[in-house]
């Protein structure tokens, strides 16, 4: 079964089909989701906490998740239909329908957990809705004098009410797949209302934090520092703690790191987002795309991340930058397309056993553009697909060192989240 595997036969919905016209048919229906997802996520943008885009969010990502669903069959089919044929487990086809398994299992999930996300925050808008014209129509008869000092009242009391309801609930939430016998429930719920006390973070987003790092592995005795660790990022990175731990949780299972280790994945994460033109927040709603992908092919996350800011410093924004990634580190992996038999015919070498020995991603596309006599035209034109070589390109074009460069800043980067906490430690804030 050599050669492309979109030319296997699947048994698809139903149907008799081959993988590529599968393929081709999930993306027809996802292509209208994904730009109305888009035009409603920079909508959101400006206006957060509107229901109505909420609502209109939550029915895409479903189409999404669904789409993704369907991927992660055909890929799956694909799998079944090499195993009845005793394909080669560590040839390049079987492989390569492994790593877009993976790849659709990670999406799955980080869309999920986005849903989530929005579910969550449609949910307390339309309580806070409901509390707001509760408290309304409670203080309508006390007259003009009290007026605002009884709304304000009224909202503080409506809203801690409900806060403690809402934590409750997910503590309990917490409790149905943390580990007793390594730390207790009461204990562990005292440390997130510590952790509340000293972050600023509501007790209930860190309860639901804990349940999600929980749900990816980390173990009960290193959760409780693991989303302190979270918090950290949450507050440097200016994004939610559930997205923070979604990305170092991603991050530790797809590179085999430990819970320990988050600290030093945040500083990582905070380099690239002060190196380059991007913030955590954007990479942690778009790295889990490649992530797996670049660790099952060796590129380690300080490449990754290096690339992340010489693409975004260049104008790329973090999804393209992402999905150019993809498609660049595909295709340079992908036996027989041109890039990789240049790799094969200047060095010996794969693309992976490359990455293995040493060479960073900006050595092994200085090697293709050094055969093309760093003619940027004659580069772009070595790949197959458009994507990857836009994102090739932006790589190497104009600086040379300027991958290596920020590949040394990623890898000497310490104490980066102590830093900023420290600068963002204002009378203010502490209020």
């Amino acid at each position: 079964m050599a050669g492309n595997i979109k030319g296997i036969t699947i048994e698809f919905d139903g149907n008799t089909t081959k993988l590529s016209k599968a393929l081709e048919d999930i993306k027809e229906k996802s292509k209208d989701v994904n730009s109305a997802l888009k035009k409603v996520n920079y909508a959101l943008k400006f206006n957060p906490r509107n229901t109505e885009l909420l609502a209109q969010k939550q029915t895409l990502l479903k189409g999404k998740i669904q789409a993704t669903k369907d991927q992660l069959e055909a890929f799956k089919a694909a799998q079944k239909t090499m195993d009845s044929e005793r394909v080669d487990k560590t040839s390049k086809e079987y492989m390569e329908v492994r790593r877009n398994i993976i790849e659709c299992e990670s999406k799955l999930k980080n869309f999920n957990n986005e849903l989530k996300r929005t579910e969550a925050a449609s949910s307390v808008v339309g309580q806070l809705g409901s509390k707001f014209q509760a408290t309304g129509e409670k203080i309508k008869g006390l007259g003009n004098k009290f007026r605002y000092i009884s709304i304000g009242a009224g909202l503080a009391f409506g809203k801690a009410a409900m806060n403690t309801a809402e934590y409750e609930k997910a503590l309990a939430k917490v409790s149905t797949i943390s580990d007793e016998s390594q730390v207790p429930i009461k204990k562990l719920g005292k440390e997130i209302l510590k952790l509340s006390n000293t972050y600023g973070l509501s007790s209930t987003e860190l309860s639901e934090a804990t349940y999600q790092a929980l749900s990816a592995s980390i173990q009960t005795k290193d959760v409780a520092k693991f989303v302190e660790t979270s918090a950290k990022l949450a507050k440097t990175g200016f994004l939610e703690t559930n997205e923070a731990v979604d990305v170092l949780t991603t991050t530790i299972n797809a590179y085999g790191y430990k819970a320990k280790d988050a600290g030093v994945i945040s500083d990582k994460l905070i380099e690239i987002q002060n190196r380059g033109k991007v913030t955590v927040q954007e990479l942690a709603n778009n790295m889990g795309q490649v992530i797996p992908t670049a660790a099952a092919l060796g590129v380690n996350f300080n490449n990754l991340g290096a690339a992340y800011i010489v693409m975004t410093k260049k104008g790329i924004d973090a999804a393209n930058a992402t999905t150019y990634t993809r498609s660049m580190l595909n295709e340079l992996s992908k036996d027989g397309s041109k890039v990789s038999g240049i790799l094969r015919e200047k060095t010996g070498k794969s693309f992976s056993e490359l990455m293995q020995s040493g060479k960073s991603l900006g050595d092994v596309l200085n090697i293709l553009y050094d055969a093309t006599g760093r003619n940027g035209t004659e580069f772009k034109n070595l790949w197959g697909n458009v994507r990857a070589g836009s994102g090739a390109l932006a790589l190497v074009q104009g600086d040379a060192n300027a991958f290596n460069e920020a590949l040394g800043q990623i890898e000497g980067s310490t104490g980066n989240v102590e830093r900023a906490l420290k600068k963002m430690k204002t009378a203010g804030a502490s209020f």
